[in-house]
């Protein structure tokens, strides 16, 4: 996958929003083992119904990826991976675009962006998940980990579980509990076909059974 290397920073000052919740400074974010730190006043997450929100500008520069901001239509553009989504605050509505095929399809988020202290805040799932990063929450640190795949990575969900296949060819799945049953083809079925070479697995020790 190619990553973008262009960021352009965002600064979305309005004259209304949210104010800031107290519990926000409770909130960890972890991008590939890299903590999203606060910037100045703003805090590095906030949660807002139950959804961990993260400044736009901060997140996409710790992705790599570059974002824009459109005051007319109040829109947010993000993009990178050659993936590129539209999003509006307070609109649950989200465009999703492949930069290379120009494929795109509309999909419905649980959360909007919002304003939070005059700064953008986006649904940090919501943006992991339009990229394909794996995202895991950790509710006893109250913390947040998002992991995007790197060049020739391969990385996807599998009910409450993770996998990814490295570019050496090691398939790791991780998670508690059962390992959900697939009536045709796992999900990393095509991944690890098309791969050159032999591929090793690693299943972490909380799953206590594997799919047929």
């Amino acid at each position: 996958m190619k990553k973008a290397i262009s960021v352009f920073m965002l600064s979305a000052l309005m004259s209304f929003g949210f104010a800031m919740p107290a519990s926000a400074q409770d909130v960890s974010v972890f991008v590939n083992g890299t903590q999203l730190g606060s910037m100045g006043d703003w805090p590095a997450a906030v949660i807002i119904n139950d959804s961990t929100f993260v400044p736009l500008a901060e997140i996409s520069e710790i992705l790599g990826f570059y974002c824009s901001w459109i005051p007319e239509s109040k829109s947010i553009v993000i993009g990178g991976n050659d993936k590129q989504i539209t999003m509006q605050i307070g609109n649950t509505n989200v465009k999703k675009e492949d930069t290379d095929s120009g494929y795109e399809e509309d999909i419905t988020i649980p959360n909007a962006p919002t304003i939070v202290s005059s700064k953008t805040f986006v649904p940090v799932r919501a943006v992991a998940d339009a990229f394909d990063a794996m995202t895991e929450w950790d509710g006893d640190t109250k913390t947040v980990y998002i992991t995007t795949a790197g060049d020739g990575e391969f990385i996807g969900e599998a009910g409450d579980m993770n996998w990814s296949l490295s570019d050496s060819g090691t398939l790791t799945i991780t998670g508690t509990g059962e390992m959900p049953f697939f009536d045709e083809f796992a999900p990393w079925y095509y991944d690890c076909t098309n791969h050159e070479g032999t591929i090793n697995i690693k299943i972490s020790e909380g799953i206590t059974s594997i799919s047929d």
